[in-house]
């Protein structure tokens, strides 16, 4: 489907979600994909998933959610919920995807509206098998998703302020990220771990393994980090996690 002659950079895309399951499916994660092709007067339109100035930026998904409290209508906008992964320029089509969870605001809720904007005005939208379904928790197995980055960017997340894409490696099948242009020294990629939580007991312990490499900015050299120093271009890179409901 597609959607023309666009009067503002908030009109898009969109449509109602069925409450009913959300009444369903309290603490459930939600899975949104949807391919998408921007043009501009026919040509295929690249947009840049890093910045938010209007000529270039990307679309993305956003909620409208509605509801009573007694006669009163009530509602508000949340946004962020689904992005273009990166690469985005593989394909006549290139996809869009991300994760929600049904919280309670959500469960309770008499409308739910989902719909595409932030996009120039001036760019056209086509659309094609959009999908939201229930994205079941990892239990007992390797609990990051897409780790050699075979599904390229999904799941992924710049952590702070970066840019990032996907670069194929010397083997035909092999992909890793890459990571530049970031604001800081301890910025980088993120992934929220989208688990089953009664699988999980006391106690148990997990291996954390990933590899890295660090290149110049300027011209790919490859550098070799030093594991006791704490800040400078020689630092090794490490990983957080924290844990929230």
């Amino acid at each position: 489907i597609g959607f023309y002659n666009r009067t503002s950079g908030h009109h898009g895309i969109g449509q109602n979600l069925d409450t009913r399951c959300l009444h369903q499916n309290l603490n459930e994660f939600y899975e949104i994909e949807l391919y998408v092709r921007l043009e501009n007067l026919g040509t295929p339109f690249i947009c840049d998933p890093f910045r938010t100035s209007w000529d270039v930026r990307c679309p993305e998904i956003n909620f409208s959610r509605r509801w009573f409290e007694g006669e009163k209508y009530k509602s508000r906008f949340t946004h962020h919920h689904a992005k273009f992964i990166v690469p985005n320029n593989i394909g006549p089509f290139n996809l869009m995807h991300g994760v929600f969870k049904i919280d309670e605001e959500l469960a309770a809720l008499d409308r739910l509206f989902m719909f595409m904007e932030w996009v120039n005005q001036d760019i056209d939208i086509i659309v094609d098998n959009w999908s939201v379904k229930i994205l079941p928790g990892i239990c007992g197995q390797n609990l990051v998703r897409n780790g050699d980055f075979e599904e390229n960017g999904k799941f992924w997340n710049g952590y702070g302020t970066v840019g990032y894409d996907i670069k194929q490696m010397n083997m035909p099948t092999s992909k890793a990220a890459i990571v530049f242009d970031k604001a800081h020294q301890d910025h980088g990629l993120s992934q929220e771990l989208y688990i089953e939580k009664d699988c999980f007991d006391e106690n148990d312990r997990f291996k954390i393994t990933g590899k890295f490499r660090i290149e110049s900015a300027s011209d790919g050299t490859s550098y070799e980090c030093d594991r006791y120093v704490h800040d400078g271009e020689l630092e090794c890179s490490y990983m957080l996690m924290w844990t929230n409901t």
